[in-house]
């Protein structure tokens, strides 16, 4: 019997701090060399703001409002996750995983953990290396 893996919710988390571009701007404006660094930066990425957590949140703080978000829209309890995967670059720490931490956190005691760290592709990796598990029964 195949098995096959489809995305049922996703959640998504954004600090209340936004910081648009001109307030980078005018940081970095005073910078000998960086004066235009903004607007190089603006015109290659089109990212007119970002929005930044308080200074002692780590990467599973701002994961938990996502995750518990993406559970709420599923339908689905903490504790009825089997695979609980975080894809970063920044974790929490060295050792354990953010996945671990998160874990805890979200209280998802069932789970399987384990952090993938390929930058900007670490979505597309986690969605593969799931859907793998999922397809082979694992």
């Amino acid at each position: 019997m195949s098995r096959f893996a489809s995305i049922v919710a996703t959640g998504s988390y954004l600090p209340q701090v936004e910081v648009p571009n001109e307030e980078l701007r005018r940081r970095f404006s005073r910078r000998e060399g960086l004066e235009d660094f903004v607007e190089k930066m603006e015109a290659s990425t089109g990212i007119l703001r970002r929005w930044y957590a308080p200074e002692d949140w780590a990467t599973s703080d701002l994961a938990l409002p996502a995750a518990r978000q993406a559970l709420e829209r599923a339908g689905r309890r903490p504790e009825e996750v089997d695979l609980l995967i975080v894809g970063t670059d920044s974790p929490d720490y060295l050792t354990p995983a953010t996945s671990t931490v998160l874990q805890h956190k979200l209280g998802a005691v069932n789970a399987g953990t384990f952090d993938i760290g390929c930058a900007c592709a670490a979505f597309p990796t986690g969605l593969a290396t799931a859907a793998g598990w999922i397809a082979t029964n694992a």
